[in-house]
């Protein structure tokens, strides 16, 4: 399993064993990339190594000049998108030549998830954009990376994440995949921070005695069910709080109303979903926070099939 740690408080994922490998930042080479501060804090805080990632969406016009098709020259868009890049990193107050960036034709998603893959990265960075059309398209460049990676994901909305975080939500559905992602969330947190547990559930449409019934046996196992997932995050003692909340509607929005009103700095998701068409497109809660979530979300990787039957049995 692929862990993201960063020491004295902030990210890693349990029983990282090797030192950690680097950050693969990806940018569709934007001005004021909020992504890209917050990979210049990480790196101000821990001093890894960063790799940036800008793919190329070429045009696709199918025009052609005196009956000869227009075939666009890929090396004048990859040099205009590195002075791009360039200029988004002296924006952030990096040199350029201290963060290699390489320009890619590739699906931006695949190359960012192959770069990740390539480079043993510990973790990858995104801009999850919600301000314009060209951000809401990188920020569907966002779940597919979050599908296709091979470590954790970092998506970053609107503004720069505290780095370390005081505040983090994690969403919790007592499965093994959400276990992992709450103890990425924990030591992501910086001491004395707060780590919210949210498990968000439905009663059933229809009221009957039965229905009732088992809603007041699933609500009265809840309690039971938290404590499991805390005795589970206790493992590595860590200077935080532990608050769980039970909350009843719609995952997403229960979810991203509750970071917004407990001014969380970040949000954690575990990948997998509950069935095969959920894990093939993330999971619909995981989609659905990275494309609302008010703040950073660290979505990570399923785990392997020992640790999940592991973490499975004790939460």
């Amino acid at each position: 399993m692929s862990s993201l740690s960063i020491p004295n408080g902030a990210c890693a994922l349990p029983d990282r064993v090797t030192a950690p490998g680097p950050i693969v930042v990806g940018t569709p080479g934007d001005e004021g990339d909020a992504a890209l501060e917050t990979v210049r804090r990480l790196v101000a805080y821990d001093g890894r190594a960063v790799s940036v990632v800008s793919a190329l969406e070429l045009p696709t016009l199918d025009v052609s000049v005196a009956g000869v098709p227009y075939v666009p020259d890929v090396e004048e868009y990859a040099a205009a998108r590195r002075e791009r890049v360039a200029r988004q990193l002296r924006a952030a107050g990096e040199v350029p030549n201290t963060w290699p960036v390489t320009v890619s034709g590739d699906d931006p998603a695949h190359a960012i998830a192959d770069a990740a893959r390539a480079a043993s990265a510990s973790l990858i960075v995104v801009g999850a954009g919600h301000h314009d059309v060209t951000a809401r398209l990188f920020g569907e460049v966002a779940v597919r990376v979050a599908r296709h990676a091979p470590c954790p994901v970092l998506a970053i909305a609107r503004e720069p994440m505290r780095v370390p975080p005081h505040v983090a939500v994690a969403a919790i559905d007592f499965s093994a995949s959400s276990v992992i992602a709450a103890r990425a969330a924990r030591d992501l947190l910086a001491p004395g921070g707060t780590l919210h547990l949210v498990h968000v559930w439905r009663r059933h449409a229809v009221d009957t005695p039965a229905h009732a019934e088992q809603d007041a046996a699933y609500e009265r196992a809840l309690p039971e069910r938290f404590a499991r997932v805390e005795r589970e995050l206790l493992d590595h003692p860590r200077d935080i709080a532990i608050v769980p909340a039970s909350l009843q509607g719609d995952p997403v929005e229960r979810l991203t109303a509750f970071a917004w009103s407990h001014v969380a700095d970040v949000m954690a998701a575990g990948r997998q979903g509950h069935t095969l068409l959920e894990r093939l497109f993330v999971g619909r809660v995981t989609t659905g926070l990275l494309r609302a979530a008010p703040c950073a979300l660290l979505v990570t990787p399923e785990p392997a099939l020992g640790a999940a039957d592991l973490v499975a049995s004790n939460a």
